[in-house]
């Protein structure tokens, strides 16, 4: 069976979308100031075509088991399937896919991993830009929250 979308819900706390909720955090998306989400817009793109040769689905099925993994044990292979990039942004990686997130704990939700963005990796080492913009979307999903998300 394909994997053709993910699992989605909207968190109760915070209205942002929530991916998979598991024994140990939760997993979501993060939210700029105007109330976008960088990481479920990439996702979504993946979800309306399935790509040259069916890899959105390969991606697809690989970020899923991902989410389902790290939601309920708090880990991935490390370099496999988890990448530290930096100032405390990390990625998972599905196939070629790419999802920066960044690390919370807080009252309402317990530990969090916010995804900040996705894209599809072509280089061998993740591009700066990609990185820049991780921790610009995580500066925004903080912002947001202050203001009442």
């Amino acid at each position: 069976m394909a994997v053709r979308s993910l699992r989605r819900s909207e968190c109760g706390h915070c209205g942002r979308t929530c991916y998979e909720q598991g024994r140990v955090m939760s997993i979501e998306a993060a939210r700029r100031l105007d109330g976008g989400e960088p990481a479920e817009d990439y996702l979504r793109k993946l979800e309306k075509s399935p790509g040259h040769g069916q890899s959105n689905i390969r991606k697809l099925a690989a970020i899923a088991i991902c989410f389902e993994t790290f939601a309920n044990t708090g880990e991935l292979a490390r370099p496999r399937e988890l990448n530290d990039l930096e100032d405390d942004i990390l990625e998972i990686k599905g196939d070629a896919a790419r999802l920066p997130f960044y690390l919370l704990t807080d009252n309402s939700h317990g530990q969090v991993a916010r995804i900040v963005g996705g894209f599809d990796k072509r280089e061998w080492r993740t591009p700066r830009k990609h990185i820049r913009d991780a921790i610009w979307v995580r500066g925004q999903d903080v912002q947001w929250t202050r203001a009442g998300g």
